[in-house]
C-alpha cells in the first residue's frame, strides 16, 4: 500500500511539473527531442537538418546519391527569404563547374541574390521544378559529378550542422538590426509573438541586400 502511495505521489508531481512547465513554453527534458536529427526550432522557424543531408557555408544542401553523384540545392534557411528563384544561365546537363559558379538566383526586394556551387564537377542532371517536393531539398537542384570523390572538409552534418545554423540564424538577428531601415521593428521580430523572421527580411534597405548575400552565400 505504501509503495503504491509512493509512485500515485511521484505521478502527482511529475504531471504538474509538465503542467507547469508546458503554461510557461516549455517542455519537460524528457520529452525533448534530438535537435541533430529533427532540426532546431528557432525564432519559430524550423530548420531541419535530415542525416542524410550535407550543408554547405553558402547554405546549399549536398545529398550523397549512388554512383559517386551528388544532388545539391538550397538550404531551407535561404529558401524562406529567397524569391524568385531559378536556375543561372547556362546551368545545363554536361556544363562543367567549379566551385564558385553561380548556379541558382533569386531576389530579396527585388535585388538580385546569387548562389554559388559548392563543388567541381560536371552537371548530370537539372531539376527545375520550383516547387518544395519535400522537406530535405528544394525541387530547384542539380545532380552533379564531383571532380573529388571526397566530401570538401567545410561540409557539415548532423549535430555540427544543427550548431553553425543556430549561430546564422543569431548572425542574422544581428543583421537585421544593424542593416534595417527599421531597427526596432527588425529586432521585436525576432521575439516570441513577433512576425515570422521570413518577413522581416524585407524589412532591410535595399543597398544592403549585397552585404547579406557576402554575409550569408560566401562559400
Amino acid at each position: 500500500m505504501v509503495a503504491i502511495t509512493v509512485v500515485l505521489a511521484f505521478l502527482f508531481f511529475i504531471t504538474v511539473d509538465i503542467i507547469v512547465l508546458k503554461v510557461n513554453g516549455k517542455t519537460h527534458p524528457a520529452f525533448e527531442k534530438d535537435v541533430a536529427e529533427t532540426g532546431s526550432l528557432i525564432f519559430n522557424l524550423n530548420l531541419e537538418m535530415p542525416k542524410d543531408v550535407l550543408i554547405s557555408k553558402g547554405h546549399t544542401m549536398i545529398k550523397k546519391l549512388s554512383q559517386g553523384l551528388l544532388q545539391v540545392g538550397i538550404d531551407n534557411f535561404i529558401l524562406r527569404f529567397l524569391k524568385n528563384i531559378s536556375l543561372s544561365e547556362n546551368i545545363v546537363p554536361g556544363k562543367i563547374l567549379k566551385r564558385g559558379d553561380i548556379i541558382f538566383k533569386g531576389s530579396i526586394i527585388n535585388k538580385p541574390v546569387k548562389i554559388y556551387s559548392p563543388v567541381d564537377g560536371i552537371i548530370k542532371f537539372v531539376n527545375a521544378d520550383q516547387t518544395r517536393n519535400n522537406k530535405s531539398m528544394s525541387g530547384l537542384n542539380l545532380i552533379i559529378l564531383p571532380d573529388n570523390p571526397n566530401i570538401h572538409s567545410s561540409f557539415l552534418s548532423g549535430a555540427k550542422a544543427v550548431n553553425w545554423m543556430n549561430e546564422e540564424l543569431v548572425k542574422l538577428e544581428d543583421f537585421l538590426t544593424a542593416h534595417s531601415g527599421k531597427p526596432d521593428l527588425a529586432g521585436m521580430t525576432m521575439y516570441d509573438g513577433g512576425k515570422p523572421v521570413e518577413n522581416s527580411i524585407e524589412l532591410i534597405i535595399e543597398n544592403n541586400v549585397e552585404d547579406f548575400e557576402n554575409l550569408f552565400l560566401t562559400i
